[in-house]
């Protein structure tokens, strides 16, 4: 039984797989301490104790999950409107080393390129990864062609992008895959000094090859995540040692204030088939629609190539829900100033003027008697799992004293469209007209006044 996610705060929207006993009747769990039913994690978003369960992440919320007919799991996402198609079987690995000496005819260039094709395990689609460097002109096309064995020119079978590549989708027919095994597939770069191709490398698979590329081109996370973790592949061989450098860059997500930059070195050991690396989000308060960082792979050791895509996007999914505009004060227009803030007695129920310690004395309010005032703003909503204390209510009372007031209660006011907000009158507010601001998630409201009773 598979089971996706309707949230994604847990492995970006994982995929849990539960295995049945014989009968159907009950889990058959690998992990004992699931034998009660129960994932004791540590938070409400951890792994711990479904490490067992977890197959897969980075699905976003899943909508539905099927078995196609060739026997594939098909995810739905509904976080980025994708169809998922998981298989047993892994991609088939060719490579391919572009230089001058393999062109028809060789050149004396010093270009060098190199290039990877994943045959799916239903070899009806490839994808392919283009890297190049030192062509002597600027480039007019790329190609895959064939049949044609080293030596000898061949029909373009796949226009290619120009300049650097990844993961870029071909179909090839069941001719060309059977050539493509027999060697008789070649990729070429021309430039405008070598129209005919200035660097060629012939298609190549075998016992040693392999690749480093992402689990997927496109990853997704919401922005209160902590961190989004992002799995790097090995295709292929891997008996041997090997390493694969990644980094981020900005997308449309600015490092420091959406993400922190993240490089480093992943190390494979013997048999190690992926591993990951955390990329740490900088949850903010403003409503910026989902951002997005660059990611990608480099330097591969170990006799490896980058697959595809070695190229991929980190989507962060903004989970601010306020506008982008600042709170709204809402005044009373029949009050004794123009800018007399709509107001009352959180208690009493009553406008201002309002005295610093409640005057209802026939209640029991303990040793903090000081009086509660609720104001009332627009465009004010805190969002998920912020607190009251978001929101201060900043004052400035007859004698020019400054106060800074965290608010103690803010909610919407039902079918209406703004917000309450309580606050409680600082011990040494004075007498007068009082100044109000609300300020939250670095905005400033429009300035209102509320009176003081000596």
């Amino acid at each position: 039984m598979f089971v996706g996610a309707a949230r994604t705060f847990l492995a970006g929207g994982f995929l849990f797989r539960f295995k049945l006993t014989s009968d159907r009747l009950h889990f058959a769990f690998s992990d004992l301490r699931l034998n009660d039913l129960v994932a004791d994690n540590l938070d409400k978003f951890d792994i711990t104790e479904s490490e067992s369960l977890l197959i897969g992440r980075d699905f976003g919320i899943t909508t539905d999950i099927e078995t196609g007919p060739n026997g594939d799991l098909f995810v739905v996402s509904n976080t980025n409107s994708s169809v998922y198609e998981i298989s047993g079987k892994q991609p088939l690995v060719f490579t391919a080393n572009l230089n001058a000496a393999q062109e028809t005819p060789p050149n004396n260039s010093t270009a060098v390129g190199t290039a990877t094709l994943l045959l799916s395990p239903d070899e009806q689609t490839a994808r392919v990864s283009l890297s190049f460097n030192g062509l002597s002109s600027a480039e007019t096309a790329a190609h895959i062609h064939g049949p044609a064995p080293p030596g000898t020119a061949g029909a373009i079978l796949f226009p290619l992008p120009n300049s650097a590549f990844t993961d870029f989708l071909i179909s090839p027919s069941a001719t060309d895959v059977q050539n493509l095994k027999n060697g008789q597939l070649y990729i070429n770069v021309h430039s405008s000094n070598f129209l005919n191709g200035e660097i060629r490398g012939q298609f190549q698979t075998g016992a040693s090859a392999s690749s480093f590329q992402f689990n997927s081109a496109g990853s997704y996370v919401t922005e209160n995540a902590g961190s989004a973790v992002i799995t790097v592949t090995r295709l292929g061989n891997a008996s041997a040692p090997a390493t694969i450098d990644y980094a981020t860059n900005d997308g449309t997500a600015s490092s420091s204030t959406d993400y922190l930059a993240t490089s480093g070195t992943l190390h494979f050991s013997a048999g190690e088939t992926f591993k990951t690396f955390s990329v740490p989000l900088v949850d903010d308060l403003y409503v910026e629609g989902n951002e997005t960082v660059k990611l990608s792979l480099s330097n591969p050791s170990g006799g490896a190539f980058l697959g595809s895509p070695n190229i991929g996007t980190l989507t962060i999914v903004d989970n601010d829900v306020v506008t982008a505009s600042s709170p709204q004060l809402i005044l009373e227009e029949s009050g004794p100033d123009p800018n007399q803030a709509t107001a009352f007695d959180s208690m009493l129920f009553v406008r201002d003027p309002f005295h610093v310690q409640s005057i209802a004395t026939w209640v029991d309010l303990g040793p903090d008697r000081n009086t509660r005032v609720i104001v009332f703003a627009a465009n004010l909503q805190l969002n998920q799992g912020e607190t009251a204390s978001a929101v201060v209510v900043h004052l400035v009372d007859n004698s020019s004293q400054s106060f800074d007031v965290t608010a103690e209660d803010v909610r919407l006011v039902p079918n209406f469209g703004f917000a309450q907000i309580t606050f409680r009158l600082p011990d040494n507010l004075a007498g007068g007209t009082c100044t109000v601001t609300i300020k939250a998630h670095g905005q400033a409201s429009n300035i209102g006044s509320i009176r003081i009773v000596p």
